[in-house]
C-alpha cells in the first residue's frame, strides 16, 4: 500500500511539473539550434560525475567491473571535484580564462568543504580513541582452574 501511495505520488508530481507551462500559457525559451562547446563540456563532465557516483554507491561499474575498495576515497575526491567544476562552467555565459580560473577554485572549495565536517568528527570521536600513558594496565587473566 505504500509503495502504491509513492508511485501516485511521484506520478501526480511530475504530470504537475510537467504541465505548469501549460497552466500559467507561458512558451518554452527556444532551444539552441547547435550543441556548444560549453554545453558539450558540462555533459560530458555530469557523465564522467555520474559514472564516478555509482561505481562509489556499488562498488562496481554497471556490475561488468569491481572497483577496487582502495580507489573509493579518491574517486570520490575526484567526483567532488569535476561535479562542482562542471557546475561552475555550466553557470557562465562564456567559457574564457574567468570562467575557467572559478571551476577550478570551486572544485577546491568543494574539496575544502568537506573537511570542515570530517574535522569535527575526528575531534568530537577523538577521546574515544585516545589512551593515556598513566592509565593502569589491563588486569590479568585469571589463572586457568584445576581439575581435582
Amino acid at each position: 500500500m505504500k509503495m502504491r501511495r509513492t508511485m501516485l505520488f511521484s506520478l501526480c508530481l511530475t504530470v504537475g511539473l510537467l504541465s505548469t507551462g501549460i497552466a500559467f500559457a507561458q512558451t518554452p525559451a527556444p532551444a539552441p539550434a547547435a550543441i556548444t562547446t560549453q554545453s558539450a563540456i558540462v555533459v560530458i563532465l555530469a557523465l564522467i560525475v555520474g559514472y564516478i557516483g555509482q561505481a562509489v554507491n556499488t562498488g562496481n561499474l554497471f556490475g561488468i567491473v569491481t572497483t577496487p575498495k582502495a580507489w573509493i576515497p579518491y574517486l570520490t575526491l575526484f567526483g567532488s571535484f569535476l561535479a562542482a567544476f562542471g557546475t561552475s562552467i555550466q553557470g557562465d555565459s562564456t567559457l574564457n580564462g574567468a570562467a575557467w580560473f572559478n571551476a577550478v577554485i570551486a572544485g577546491f572549495a568543494a574539496l575544502m568543504a568537506a573537511a570542515g565536517g570530517s574535522a569535527a568528527h575526528t575531534h568530537l570521536n577523538s577521546h574515544k580513541n585516545f589512551q593515556s600513558k598513566s592509565a593502569p594496565a589491563p588486569a590479568a587473566p585469571p589463572p586457568p582452574v584445576k581439575a581435582a
